[in-house]
């Protein structure tokens, strides 16, 4: 192998260790997740334990999970639960805070040190129609059922498997650290962004009018089963409608088909 090519190697291999940290650390901060190894954060404002509310009550869900699992399904309220592979005190339980028409949900009230964390699982009801679902999970595997429509989905995950099926939305954005991602789109939205680091995405879409899918990559492959066009970087389908965008470092895009 040439000494050239080792360099590049190399560097590469720096890059996708920097941008892993990165977008671990982002997700991690916003979540309350910080060093030396803790989650949650102050608990002014959060109630704890279980709860329910009227769907005309709120449009914007941010969920911050950590470990365990995320499941989601469809319904007429929105409501979630915990379930714990032991009883909680009140500063281990799921908590949550309403902010105007927000609702924020996260797995602790207050600090909690990593190792000394309960296993939980958060079940989660959303009505088929939201504005917008933030979910921002760190080692926890996410699936979500049902018939979705919504303005905005964003999903930030650090490790886990994700399972999303079905929903419509305006955007989509993924990022994702040792991650994979299965998402299957009921109609097509008008901008994808998608950002993997030593994870695998996978895009179902329904036959449709057009996009353009662009991905830069490293050690990474964009593949389609649509009967796309490439121009320079970009791959075309139909009139291109659809902005698809991506970025990723040791993991593959594949666009496929909705059976």
């Amino acid at each position: 192998m040439k000494s050239s090519t080792i360099v590049r190697i190399v560097l590469w291999s720096l890059v996708a260790v920097i941008l892993t940290g990165i977008l671990a650390w982002g997700i991690g901060f916003k979540s309350g997740f910080g060093w030396p190894w803790h989650f949650g954060g102050d608990g002014s404002g959060y109630t704890s334990g279980e709860a329910s509310f009227d769907a005309s009550e709120i449009d914007e869900v941010q969920v911050e999970w950590v470990s365990g699992k995320l499941i989601i399904e469809e319904g007429t309220q929105i409501s979630f639960k915990e379930e714990a592979s032991h009883s909680l005190d009140e500063d281990e339980q799921v908590s949550y805070r309403v902010d105007g028409r927000k609702l924020i949900i996260r797995e602790y009230r207050r600090t909690v040190w990593f190792g000394n964390t309960p296993s939980k699982d958060l079940y989660l009801t959303l009505p088929q129609e939201l504005r917008k679902l933030d979910l921002e999970v760190v080692s926890a595997d996410v699936t979500m059922t049902g018939k979705f429509t919504l303005d905005e989905l964003d999903m930030e995950g650090v490790s886990g498997r994700w399972q999303v099926n079905e929903v419509s939305c305006r955007t989509v954005d993924i990022e994702s650290v040792s991650g994979n991602f299965e998402v299957t789109i009921g109609e097509m939205p008008d901008k994808i962004d998608m950002d993997t680091v030593s994870g695998d995405l996978v895009l179902y879409l329904p036959e449709n009018e057009g996009f353009t899918a662009e991905v830069d990559g490293v050690s990474g492959d964009l593949s389609s089963e649509f009967a796309t066009v490439s121009e320079k970087k970009r791959q075309i389908y139909g009139n291109g409608r659809t902005e698809i965008d991506g970025d990723t470092v040791s993991g593959d895009i594949e666009i496929r088909k909705r059976r």
